[in-house]
């Protein structure tokens, strides 16, 4: 009996991805074909079982391949949006319940996710399947956290440092692996009034959840609350680079880094 032959299927590749993929291919020698080596030293070795029934063609060949890929998402997007929903009409055939959309996400994630959340409670039980896939896939997390304002003359790192403790204690019960960490510093400067208020949840830079429901007991299962899931690669991968680029200009920084300047330019007010 036959080896069964791998069926291209790319579907599920982010284009950001692709165009990573496109830029190597491109500098390959004439004639080179691509490996699972190759694409592991660009740790794009993921993608190797959507690739690998392209590896018999060259890489100029290949690179063409992806590209035209490339256009014709451009020209044909697909986007699938669902309405999600907490509150006592969260079964009915309109919404899909919103703690039902963030398990999914969590459990269908294979490389990265990226939360932003303004409270957690009972964390134990709703972050449970994203640890599970950490454990399992490696699934990277970046963990966008609100940290509430200092008391006033409260030194801000040693705030920093407690508050991002208190919250791996009551909700983060399961040891390594971690999330990555992020804060505003602004947000914990006890003269300024800002707080990181977003709530959304990106899987793999392919889904996204946004909506007004907290990672909490209430606002996954008792509250009214009312969010979207987005199936759409482009807005998903803009969402992550949103953060990222945020990260970047200093709006954001690692928790494990030292606070050494919450405020902002001086006279600046919050609006």
């Amino acid at each position: 009996m036959g080896m069964r032959q791998l069926e291209p299927d790319l579907s599920r590749v982010p284009s950001a991805e692709l165009r990573r993929t496109i830029e190597a291919l491109e500098r390959f020698p004439a004639g080179a074909q691509l490996t699972r080596a190759a694409l592991a030293a660009l740790r794009l070795g993921h993608l190797w079982p959507a690739l690998q029934p392209f590896a018999a063609l060259d890489a100029g060949s290949l690179a063409f391949v992806l590209g035209a890929i490339l256009n014709e998402r451009a020209a044909r997007p697909s986007t699938h949006v669902e309405l999600v929903w907490t509150g006592g009409e969260a079964k009915t055939a309109y919404a899909r319940p919103t703690a039902s959309v963030v398990r999914e996400l969590f459990e269908q994630a294979e490389r990265h996710v990226l939360i932003a959340g303004y409270s957690f409670d009972h964390g134990a039980s709703i972050l449970a399947p994203l640890y599970a896939r950490m454990l399992a896939r490696g699934v990277a997390v970046d963990l966008y956290l609100h940290i509430a304002r200092a008391r006033a003359g409260q030194e801000l790192a040693q705030h920093l440092e407690h508050e991002v403790a208190s919250f791996f204690a009551a909700n983060w019960p399961f040891g390594a692996p971690q999330p990555n960490v992020y804060v505003a510093p602004r947000t914990i400067d006890p003269s300024l009034h800002e707080s990181l208020h977003a709530k959304c949840v990106v899987t793999d830079e392919r889904v996204a959840l946004l909506g007004s429901a907290n990672f909490t007991d209430r606002g996954q299962s008792r509250n009214i609350e009312v969010g979207a899931r987005i199936e759409d690669a482009g807005f998903a991968q803009a969402l992550v680079a949103q953060f990222r680029a945020a990260t970047s200009a200093g709006v954001f920084c690692a928790a494990g880094e030292r606070v050494a300047e919450a405020r902002g330019p001086a006279g600046e007010e919050s609006q």
